[in-house]
């Protein structure tokens, strides 16, 4: 969520409200976007990326960065939850076999 916000906020040349209203969140986002990058948006505030610019090219490669690795987390919790299910089947099988 944090990183949509991030996002969302230096696509509309918005850096400054974001700045403003997340003050918590400047750091992450010059992790998430690179120091470099946020200080050329930091340019841009008022003005909405176009996407001819640079700028938009390389946010579109994080916004799909940031949706893969959900997509990875999603698959790993959703993985857990059926080895769990599968092992709390298997254990309520063997009680069951066992009379318990």
């Amino acid at each position: 969520m944090e990183q949509q916000i991030i996002l969302d906020f230096h696509f509309r040349g918005e850096q400054d409200i974001f700045e403003q209203e997340y003050p918590h969140l400047i750091e992450k986002a010059k992790k998430l976007l690179g120091f470099d990058l946020y200080l050329n948006l930091s340019a841009t505030t008022g003005i909405p990326l176009q996407k001819n610019s640079p700028e938009y090219t390389r946010l579109m490669e994080i916004v799909e960065a940031v949706g893969t690795n959900l997509d990875q987390e999603l698959r790993r919790h959703k993985l857990k939850l059926e080895e769990s299910s599968g092992t709390s089947a298997a254990a309520a099988k063997k009680a069951t076999q066992a009379g318990l």
